[in-house]
């Protein structure tokens, strides 16, 4: 009731105050009234505050493994239900969820930084991240996630593939170029993943302007592998090469 549709955030947080000292044998109930008063902070736009609520909570706890798992299983809660609506509803009721997923994914991202015990589940804190930030499309912030996980890792796939991606969006062609190289070089020769990574390396070249680079590579690709991928793929890569090499015919003639 305390979340009901009045959006009371002032009344919710009067109700809860002290609940730890007033009632401390409820401990199974103190991260439901943590979660609690962190949306109460966020409806009131005090983003600091919940923050904070986090703080408390992790001071009280003293985390040990157990905890610290238990707190990764609530934050995979608030971003699962978030990523269960669409983005236009980001506002709201989910946009505050997704909010306490990022806080706490931040703080246990921080802890298995300086904690060995923990570092175990920091990549994978650092790819929900990651995927909160490009979900609410944050890329910068997505980016740089993207960016230390492969700090760490700078073979992790799926992780080069959506900053790829990532790149494309945000018209970054270099760096778009140089991820899809890099996957490519990767990959087993002539698996439907290469075909398309070196598609869009090329795709990536042609964007930069570089018409003859981009036509050698679908040109190499398609002489090599003539019953590359499926009908859609090859498709693609003959209208890219039609109109990669075409334009690189007529800048030659130009010069």
């Amino acid at each position: 009731q305390l979340l009901g549709p009045t959006e009371d955030g002032e009344k919710c947080l009067k109700t809860l105050d002290g609940f730890e000292t007033r009632f401390p044998g409820e401990k199974s109930f103190f991260w439901e009234v943590t979660g609690l008063r962190m949306e109460c902070f966020l409806r009131l736009d005090r983003p600091k505050q919940a923050e904070a609520e986090m703080d408390e909570y992790i001071k009280r706890k003293a985390l040990d493994t157990a905890g610290y798992v238990g707190l990764l299983e609530q934050a995979n809660k608030y971003y699962e239900n978030t990523c269960q609506l669409p983005s236009d509803a980001l506002k709201g009721p989910s946009g505050r969820q997704s909010t306490i997923a990022l806080i706490i994914y931040k703080k246990l991202s921080s802890i298995a930084d300086r904690n060995p015990s923990f570092q175990k589940y920091g990549q994978a804190i650092q790819l929900r991240l990651a995927q909160i930030c490009q979900y609410e499309n944050n890329w910068p912030l997505a980016i740089d996630s993207y960016r230390e996980i492969l700090k760490k890792d700078p073979r992790a796939s799926d992780v080069l593939e959506a900053l790829g991606l990532l790149y494309e969006k945000t018209g970054q062609w270099e760096e778009a170029f140089n991820i899809w190289k890099k996957v490519s070089e990767g990959l087993e020769t002539g698996t439907p993943a290469w075909f398309e990574s070196r598609y869009k390396t090329a795709y990536a070249l042609n964007r930069l302007g570089l018409n003859e680079k981009a036509c050698a590579i679908l040109t190499m690709t398609l002489a090599l592998h003539p019953d590359l991928g499926d009908g859609l793929l090859k498709k693609k890569y003959h209208d890219l090469k039609t109109d990669v090499c075409n334009r690189r015919n007529s800048q030659a003639k130009t010069n």
